[in-house]
């Protein structure tokens, strides 16, 4: 079984790279700040950590927010969102967009600060007018589900739009599954096809895998079944689960690439390792058949109890099965 319905970055992406906003600020301040962004990028997250606080008390809104990042992942300082919160408060008020939509990705997901989606929407928003990519496409995924705003798909596509012509490869994917499903906009497998390509060659493993379900399906492309498997395997290397997924179907299959049982044994145990619940229900198949692993029901047991508890119908149906034939397998 593969991921047929094609998928938005349904979540806000929390920005991470180590950015500024480009502000204007004494000489000190820029001096530690960029020094401080070359030390993260070498990985010497202490001394970043270092400059970044001289930067921020200096007035640099960029070391503020970059000091947040690293908070947030717990890089050269103990893991704090709320410290996180209060770092990127202080870059958004001085004129840090990136700042802005970082603490609305907090105030969503409700990680240091109370959840409000009312408060992310308006940091969204303050994002995306600050000229911040990433904070449209997190305003437009809002608009799009209706998150304590009115949902209206016309904005989302408005604001995808302007997030991928800004380069935000997640806007040009979130743009596509509005024309692949004809929300917002006329419906175009085409446009999609476009659009996904477009987010794949910038770097969304999820877009990837998107233009790899319409070459599987011929839909605004050539029918390619070898085409659809490469590009799953980039999504699946970019680190998309649902790409490696669909690439183990395919090898289950022999579709586009020569059928082997045990390279979708190990691109569905990747798949299920990365979260999706399909990966593990097709893992406990392969396990309760014997192809490419040994036959093993209690294994199966084990990845089908894991899907299940990711709300896996199928997993809870194979379940109810295997412990009324095979109860043993299931103690």
């Amino acid at each position: 079984m593969r991921e047929k319905i094609l998928v938005g970055v349904l979540s806000a992406i929390f920005f991470l790279a180590i950015v500024g906003a480009g502000n204007v600020f004494a000489s000190d301040a820029k001096d530690w700040f960029e020094k401080g962004q070359v030390a993260a990028r070498e990985g010497n997250y202490q001394k970043a950590v270092s400059l970044f606080k001289k930067a921020c008390n200096a007035g640099a809104a960029g070391g503020c927010n970059d000091l947040g990042v690293l908070y947030a992942k717990g890089l050269g300082v103990n893991q704090s969102y709320t410290k996180a919160a209060s770092l990127y408060k202080k870059a958004c008020d001085g004129g840090d967009a990136v700042g802005c939509n970082n603490l609305g990705f907090l105030y969503e997901k409700g990680l240091g600060v109370t959840q409000d989606y009312t408060k992310a929407a308006s940091l969204y928003k303050k994002a995306c007018d600050g000229g911040c990519a990433l904070g449209c496409n997190n305003l437009g995924l809002l608009y799009r589900e209706g998150l304590e705003v009115k949902q209206d798909c016309q904005k989302a596509t408005i604001l995808f739009k302007k997030a991928c012509n800004a380069g935000a490869a997640g806007g040009c994917n979130n743009l596509g599954v509005m024309y692949e499903k004809g929300l917002g906009v006329n419906q175009s497998y085409t446009k999609a096809a476009s659009l996904f390509k477009k987010a794949c060659n910038a770097g969304a493993a999820v877009g990837c895998s998107n233009l790899g379900v319409l070459y599987e399906e011929g839909l605004g492309v050539s029918h390619s079944y070898t085409k659809a498997a490469s590009l799953y395997k980039k999504a699946c290397d970019g680190g998309y689960a649902k790409g490696c997924n669909n690439l183990g179907f395919l090898y289950e299959k022999g579709l586009g690439v020569n059928q082997s049982y045990t390279r979708a044994a190990s691109l569905y145990k990747k798949a299920c390792d990365g979260g999706n619940a399909i990966g593990c229900t097709n893992l406990g198949f392969l396990y309760c058949k014997g192809q490419g692993v040994p036959l093993n029901k209690i294994k199966a047991y084990q990845y089908w109890m894991k899907a299940a508890k990711q709300g896996s119908a199928e997993a809870q149906h194979n379940l109810d099965v295997l412990c009324r034939e095979s109860p043993w397998a299931c103690r």
